[in-house]
């Protein structure tokens, strides 16, 4: 997937500088005053202003010629249930995909090493893969993000150069006005990681049920470098998305938004032109693994402090 994250820390900037006037809160830096209200920015880089919270992680080196994990914690600020209306998330060049995990530490850290690499997986609430992402939701729709879960930024960079590049990756949060929000948003996961694609042309093809009555919103994908198309559709063959990208494949977004009825299963294959006289398996590395995954989100979400459906979790 591409470009990472800065996600949610609002209350720590809330508790830095409200939009009452109040005293910003030790360790906080207070900018100037914008059209959205007075800028503060913490130690844990986390910036506030008005009803948006930015988290950045960064920069961060990218050596030459490598692929690397790079994670940071950031504790829950808000103090209460917050209702997201929009993610925005920017990366710079060279990253392939980030998550905005849940996190029940809810602590706060530097930027790191992954501990899992890119086999991390925990509930969460958005991720992309394309460098300049915005979901907003429709009216009435939001994501939840509960009061004392913390987030981890995880994002995947790739740097195929001569020389060392830096990363940096932001994830804005814009809060929801309060009582605007009636059925919360959740994330399709489907991931199919007994994947082996032996030398020469292969197709690969899984299914998983879906739970009725939802709304989908936007359809992605993920592959790595040896996919050259993929396509997921329902078992009676309506198209949910297809692709030939593999580095930074556009979403689809449906609207309006795509009704799933009951008893529905979705159908997703990846097409690969492996050249290698290897047999490639399922991996974290774009240039030596591979991956095929369909995501989505949707409304309504049963469980909106737990709205990831995963059917393959690693």
């Amino acid at each position: 997937m591409t470009r990472m994250i800065s996600v949610v820390v609002a209350a720590l900037a809330i508790a830095a500088c409200g939009s009452d006037g109040s005293t910003p809160a030790p360790g906080a830096v207070v900018g100037p005053v914008s059209d959205s209200g007075i800028v503060t920015t913490n130690d844990a880089g986390v910036t506030t202003t008005g009803d948006t919270v930015t988290l950045t992680m960064g920069p961060f080196d990218v050596p030459a010629s490598t692929e690397v994990f790079k994670c940071q914690d950031f504790e829950n600020p808000f103090g209460a249930d917050q209702d997201i209306k929009e993610y925005e998330v920017h990366m710079t060049p060279g990253s392939h995909h980030m998550f905005i995990f849940f996190n029940t530490a809810n602590t706060s850290g530097a930027v790191k090493d992954c501990p899992q690499g890119g086999f991390e997986f925990h509930p969460y609430p958005f991720s992309t893969q394309t460098a300049d992402a915005t979901m907003t939701y429709p009216e009435g729709v939001g994501s939840l993000i509960p009061a004392k879960t913390g987030f981890r930024l995880n994002a995947h960079y790739i740097n195929t150069g001569s020389a060392t590049k830096q990363g940096t990756v932001t994830v804005t949060l814009h809060k929801a006005p309060d009582g605007t929000i009636k059925q919360h948003a959740g994330v399709i996961f489907m991931n199919d990681v007994g994947l082996t694609v032996p030398p020469g042309m292969t197709t690969s093809k899984k299914s998983c049920p879906l739970p009725g009555g939802i709304n989908l919103m936007l359809a992605s994908s993920h592959m790595h470098q040896r996919a050259t198309a993929f396509t997921a559709k329902t078992a009676d063959g309506t198209m949910l998305y297809a692709t030939d990208q593999w580095a930074e494949p556009k979403p689809r977004v449906f609207t309006p938004v795509l009704a799933i009825p009951q008893k529905t299963t979705v159908e997703w294959g990846c097409t690969y032109d492996n050249q290698t006289n290897q047999t490639l398996t399922f991996g974290e590395f774009a240039a030596t693994n591979v991956m095929c995954i369909f995501t989505a989100h949707y409304y309504p979400v049963a469980d909106p402090h737990n709205p990831t459906i995963d059917c393959e979790q690693f």
